[in-house]
């Protein structure tokens, strides 16, 4: 009995858009929509699986910049200052030599 309840969320989720869109495959009851034959069932699994998909790349993307912005490539063309201590100490008035 407890198992109703997981199964009309992850049918009903795909299922009551597609209904609604006019499919045939799909009769809107009074707790969602049941599926008509394998095609509907075959709607439902491919929705999960273009959901699953979409999700897989979104969090590959994000890990690639962090991983990028944790390791920045070198840049072309000026090199970039270092900012530490002692250079930002320094005034107008130090040769540059001594930077």
């Amino acid at each position: 009995m407890l198992a109703f309840i997981p199964a009309l969320f992850w049918v009903s989720i795909p299922g009551v858009p597609l209904a609604l869109a006019g499919l045939p495959f799909y009769e809107i009851k009074e707790f969602g929509a049941i599926p008509n034959g394998g095609i509907g069932w075959l709607l439902i699994v491919a929705f999960w699986l273009v959901v699953a998909f979409c999700l897989t790349l979104a969090l590959k993307r994000r890990r690639a910049r962090k991983q990028e912005s944790a390791n920045p490539t070198p840049r072309r063309g000026l090199p970039r200052l270092p900012l530490n201590p002692l250079f930002l100490s320094l005034d107008a008035n130090t040769p540059i030599a001594c930077r």
